[in-house]
């Protein structure tokens, strides 16, 4: 199921984004024809809009079994994910 998000936008209407339901932090979505006007008139550019993930800086109880449930469906290894995220921040350095 798509999310659609409304953000004011400096046009005066909203602008509606429709983020997939797979979507990852850094992925980017475009949405065509709402950017800046052209130079010359002709038209307008688009927007990108890049993902972010917000992570709370405190958990409940419920939250952290939920999250604990989840991991152990994925089956994976809380080692790997910390691998993978460490190659995925390394390559972003790089």
């Amino acid at each position: 199921m798509w999310r659609q998000v409304d953000l004011p936008h400096s046009d005066g209407e909203s602008l509606v984004i429709s983020v997939p339901p797979v979507s990852k932090p850094s992925e980017t979505i475009i949405v065509e024809g709402r950017g800046m006007l052209h130079r010359r008139g002709r038209g307008r550019g688009d927007v990108t809009i890049l993902l972010k993930l917000h992570i709370p800086e405190k958990f409940n109880k419920t939250m952290l079994s939920t999250l604990e449930e989840m991991r152990s469906s994925f089956g994976l290894p809380t080692s790997d994910i910390e691998d993978a995220v460490r190659r995925e921040a390394q390559d972003r350095r790089n």
